[in-house]
Formats: structure tokens, sequence, C-alpha cells
């Protein structure tokens, strides 16, 4: 299993879960995300990019700004 310090310093990651040999990653830009997987050596099986729900996209974009007004 790959560190989780290593893939904390992904790109814009926004969330990481791991459980056994799954990982679960969420980030504002899952190319990027993604080519650095790789660069690291992570060749992900069985990967899946899905975009964000409506929901989902209120909550990312409203907690960016949030942080920015800190």
């Amino acid at each position: 299993m790959y560190k989780r310090q290593a893939l904390r310093g992904l790109p814009f990651l926004t969330s990481l879960a791991v459980s056994g040999r799954t990982v679960r990653i969420q980030s504002t830009d899952a190319d990027a995300t993604v080519h650095a997987l790789y660069g690291l050596g992570v060749y992900p099986r069985n990967l899946e990019v899905a975009g964000l729900g409506l929901e989902q996209a209120f909550v990312a974009i409203t907690a960016a700004e949030e942080a920015k007004s800190k």
C-alpha cells in the first residue's frame, strides 16, 4: 500500500480516504491529480473519475471561498 503522506501531497487534493486496498480521492483537478499518481509510480486499477453533483459542487465552491476570506 502506498504511504498516505505521499498521497496527501497530490496536487488539487481535497479529500483522501483509505479503506483496505481501496483509495478514494477527491480533487478539484482530476487530470492533474491522476497525472501526479502516475508520476509517483502509482498505476491505479479500476479507476473511476466522476464529476461532482450539484450539492457537492456548491459545498466545494463555498468552502473554497470561505478559505480564501480567512
